[in-house]
């Protein structure tokens, strides 16, 4: 059942982000789309998180089946809308059948850039993400109540910072305000490695400072993909191939983030539950320095291939 789940998930999350590549616009109007988007799932997210320790799993259970319920009622008003917009697309069109060409998005230069610099980013993201509990439960040896205000943070200061990023996005284009973001999570997990038990207050503001940097990672690198699908002329039939991919790297992300760093802490000395010297000092660089490494070279990536003049040429054509 979890395993259709997570098909089911990744197939319609594919659907959902197709579809606000088909509203088109500029670099402005995808990143207020993409901004709605990603803010209302973070509230999701931390509405969902929260819910369990506020109402219990019962209560839980029953809301997420009235939200599912609700969610399928408006979905078949928007299915209602599309079908006269498709309808109205397809009047004196002649529609032929072509043989789909799943490969086609990684033979284009430019997204294969763009891909480079994602999945680099992605890895930097998808490490702290595997291991904060185990940093916050050995490292900072948090309180039971103190935890989930970590999270919460975090997610509420990406939710707020949305309106930043789009002002940025605005003054500077999409590459520039990617590459702001990125310095400042740089930044704010450059301290991590100095962090001890009952720091907890100094980690809850990297928590927020890292936090409104994911804010740039929700708006940007959507956009820049959109914009790439428009660039290449694909707009309005292969948007599903492009995000079909980009979904992919999103979960190799979080694989090769767990492959790497677990074996890795395992091999230095570091045990869940432990507080030896040796291994908290692993579990600090894999946390905090690890990240930071990777991270720097997503942003010299994007310095390379998104901000520098030439990159900021054209780059539709394929091999």
């Amino acid at each position: 059942c979890v395993t259709f789940c997570h098909l089911t998930f990744s197939g319609l999350s594919i659907l959902h982000q197709a579809w606000a590549s088909r509203l088109g616009g500029g670099a402005s109007q995808q990143s207020r789309v993409l901004a709605w988007r990603e803010g209302a799932g973070l509230v999701g997210v931390v509405t969902a998180s929260a819910l369990p320790v506020m109402a219990g799993w019962t209560s839980t259970s029953v809301f997420l089946g009235v939200m599912l319920f609700l969610g399928l009622c408006l979905w078949s008003l928007v299915l209602d809308q599309a079908r006269i917009v498709s309808d109205n697309d397809n009047i004196g069109k002649n529609i032929s059948t072509t043989v789909v060409d799943n490969y086609l998005p990684l033979r284009q230069i430019s997204f294969r850039k763009l891909l480079a610099v994602f999945l680099l980013n992605g890895i930097a993201s998808a490490v702290p993400a595997g291991l904060v509990m185990f940093f916050v439960e050995d490292q900072i040896q948090a309180s039971a109540s103190m935890s989930p205000w970590f999270l919460g943070a975090y997610f509420l200061a990406g939710t707020l910072s949305l309106p930043l990023w789009l002002k940025l996005v605005r003054v500077h284009g999409l590459p520039k305000t990617w590459f702001f973001g990125m310095a400042l999570a740089i930044l704010s997990f450059g301290f991590v490695v100095f962090l001890g038990p009952g720091d907890e207050m100094a980690f809850l503001t990297v928590c927020i400072v890292s936090g409104i940097a994911l804010g740039a990672d929700l708006v940007v690198p959507s956009a820049l993909l959109n914009r790439v699908i428009d660039t290449l002329g694909h707009r309005g039939r292969a948007e599903g191939l492009y995000l079909g991919w980009w979904n992919l790297a999103s979960k190799l992300n979080l694989a090769l983030a767990a492959g790497l760093c677990l074996p890795l802490l395992s091999y230095w000395g570091y045990t869940p539950g432990t507080q030896t010297t040796e291994g908290l000092s692993a579990l600090s660089l894999a946390y905090g320095v690890l990240p930071c490494v990777l991270k720097l070279m997503a942003l010299v990536t994007l310095f390379v291939f998104w901000i520098q003049p030439p990159a900021l040429q054209p780059a539709s054509r394929s091999d």
